[in-house]
């Protein structure tokens, strides 16, 4: 026998077919349905937050790269900025929000 070779942990599960442990794998994947539920849910909500985190970037350096290719006075462009900074420090901190949570 190579050591590459799976060994049964019980006699019991030596016994048990393919169709067996599948069913017995979609039993304790429907006993735990609510947390898987809640796992999916969380995981849709950080990849949302981290893409509204990406767009705001995009914004913030295309408004930076739109004031620099004029030459003009801008009224406050570190408020446009500064207000990009923090939304993007806003959804930062609800991801890690929902990132604590899911692994909790």
């Amino acid at each position: 026998m190579s050591g590459s070779e799976a060994q049964p942990h019980t006699d019991a599960e030596a016994s048990l077919g393919t169709g067996a442990l599948i069913r017995r794998m979609l039993g304790l994947a429907w006993e735990y349905r609510l947390s898987c539920v809640r796992v999916l849910a969380i995981q849709l909500i950080l990849l949302v937050l981290g893409m509204l985190g990406l767009g705001l970037m995009g914004l913030g350096v295309d408004y930076i790269r739109y004031e620099l290719s004029i030459a003009r006075a801008v009224p406050s462009p570190l408020a446009v900025v500064a207000t990009d900074g923090g939304a993007r420090g806003a959804t930062r901190q609800q991801r890690d929000c929902c990132e604590f949570a899911a692994a909790g």
